[in-house]
């Protein structure tokens, strides 16, 4: 089905919608009332409370008010997070031909929100993966494309993760460690931040920072020809 196509018991509109005039003080709509595309949320707690319904929009992009894409910025963090689908098994991002091919519908809703659930034609309870955070990847706008990685364990990182943001999530029990694999190139870099109550450790890398300290000390790592180096705090 076209995303053009006029979902049933749509409201027709011929025209634009508009205030009664333009010195007009009241708005046309309040985004977070709309179905995807940008939309501004005060907690995180908001944006993970962003509905679905029990079955997908006509164009199969989207339940409630959640839709494949969206972004919404959560105020009280000052950060800017994307709906981005993954698989409920692997965690691995899906991507469009993967989110479009689930079947059946729920399956589709189950990862627009991992906290849903739905029973299957046979009365099985079939849910999601149950962490609301999974769908939601972090944006940086002010980093180009730079993807923003959350991490739980420690990391040996390999030529796949370059140019990537990585947010170590430690714990006052959990110190994790972050290493550069020797078959990277010379050249290979990223950056690495501890946003946890513990510490990172980036053993093998030389430099002054070397062991980051709980919430939000990073560092920028890279190789060159003979070692690695691990410089400056994020």
């Amino acid at each position: 089905m076209s995303i053009y196509t006029k979902p049933p018991n749509a409201v027709p509109a011929s025209a634009p919608i508009y205030p009664t005039n333009g010195t007009d003080t009241y708005a046309t709509h309040q985004s977070h009332f709309g179905l995807g595309g940008y939309t501004e949320l005060p907690t995180l707690t908001d944006l993970y409370n962003i509905p679905v319904r029990e079955f997908t929009t006509s164009d199969g992009y989207g339940s409630g008010r959640r839709k494949y894409g969206m972004i919404v910025y959560v105020m009280s963090e000052d950060k800017w997070f994307q709906l981005r689908p993954r698989n409920k098994s692997t965690g691995e991002y899906l991507t469009l031909s993967q989110f479009e091919a689930l079947t059946p519908v729920e399956e589709k809703i189950i990862v627009l929100n991992p906290t849903a659930f739905y029973y299957d034609t046979d009365e099985n309870l079939v849910n999601g993966s149950g962490d609301a955070t999974e769908c939601w990847t972090e944006l940086c706008l002010s980093c180009g494309n730079l993807e923003i990685i959350d991490v739980y364990a420690s990391k040996t990182f390999t030529t796949e993760d370059a140019n990537k943001i990585f947010h170590f999530h430690t714990g006052s029990s959990s110190n994790l460690t972050a290493t550069v694999h020797t078959s990277c190139a010379a050249g290979f870099n990223l950056a690495v931040n501890n946003v946890g109550t513990g510490f990172l450790s980036l053993p093998g890398a030389l430099g002054v920072s070397t062991v980051l300290d709980a919430r939000h000390s990073g560092a920028f790592m890279y190789k060159s020809a003979s070692a690695v180096y691990a410089v400056g705090r994020l």
